[in-house]
């Protein structure tokens, strides 16, 4: 685990500001089919304005995705010692990825409707407004999406696809190695690392492909359910649990040492009382 330990922290960084921006700092309000929304976080305090926000927290999720592949690369390159040429490319293949991921989304940034326009078409599609969507403060980011996808889905497959064949290389590298002169101890234990940092990596990825897929397949069929647009965000939001379940459930370490730690409390507190119940005593 020492061999990706500052790609892990990037991991969970990330992570954690993903989650405390749609929970707390941003908290969207998403209106589809159309990608428009109003949002309710602590941001709206400082001034930043809805797009900005949009911005931010889009390119965050595309950092946590780049975040997975920097911890694969970096198994896979450790694994594979000798290979002069990947090492050579790896550090602009990484850097290549990293801007896509802060670029994917300015397109949708720069190029946002008319407000007025969306408005009266997004009035058009719906007829009766609903009564829970304030259209007086909802953004248009895009009204038509049907481009904008295409750009999201380019970009996150070719993420999910390095993912996975960097996942796939590593695997058959650790089946090569059975057949050497590697430890079979030596092995195990990075076979079992490597199942644990699958699971502990793929549990939150999902939880941010699942919303991703309905918000595709809203803006493509064109309908509207608020409720499983508020759901969505929710899932999306607590992705970061979802993490640390996993990380606690699938790393030993970190679940001995919270055990210690639960354990370590409780003593003090018990310590804490019996100090308090004797003095009580004494006094009377």
């Amino acid at each position: 685990m020492s061999s990706v330990k500052k790609e892990l922290l990037n991991f969970h960084f990330w992570s954690c500001f993903l989650d405390i921006g749609l929970s707390l700092l941003s908290t969207p309000y998403l209106v589809l089919p159309s990608l428009a929304g109003y949002t309710i976080g602590i941001l709206n305090l400082t001034g930043l304005r809805v797009e900005e926000q949009a911005y931010i927290m889009m390119t965050t999720v595309g950092l946590v995705i780049w975040a997975v592949i920097v911890i694969f690369e970096k198994r896979f390159t450790i694994l594979l010692p000798r290979n002069r040429y990947w090492r050579l490319i790896r550090i602009p293949w990484l850097v290549i990825d990293f801007f896509f991921a802060l670029t994917f989304f300015i397109p949708t940034y720069i190029n946002y409707p008319n407000q007025e326009i969306a408005r009266t078409a997004f009035i058009k599609f719906f007829g009766c407004m609903p009564p829970y969507i304030k259209l007086e403060s909802v953004f248009f980011l895009e009204y038509d999406t049907f481009y904008q996808l295409v750009i999201y889905c380019v970009v996150f497959q070719s993420f999910f696809f390095q993912i996975f064949a960097f996942a796939v290389l590593t695997d058959r590298i650790l089946n090569k190695q059975i057949n050497m002169n590697a430890s079979k101890h030596t092995i195990s234990l990075q076979r079992t690392f490597q199942k644990a940092l699958i699971l502990q990596v793929v549990i939150p990825v999902l939880i941010i492909f699942i919303p991703s897929v309905y918000v595709g397949l809203s803006a493509i069929a064109v309908f509207h359910y608020q409720y499983l647009n508020n759901f969505s965000v929710i899932i999306l939001s607590s992705h970061g649990f979802f993490s640390t379940i996993a990380m606690l459930t699938i790393h030993r370490p970190y679940r001995e040492y919270i055990k210690h730690l639960v354990k370590y409390q409780v003593f003090v507190w018990d310590r804490e009382n019996l100090s308090t119940d004797i003095n009580l005593n004494s006094i009377t």
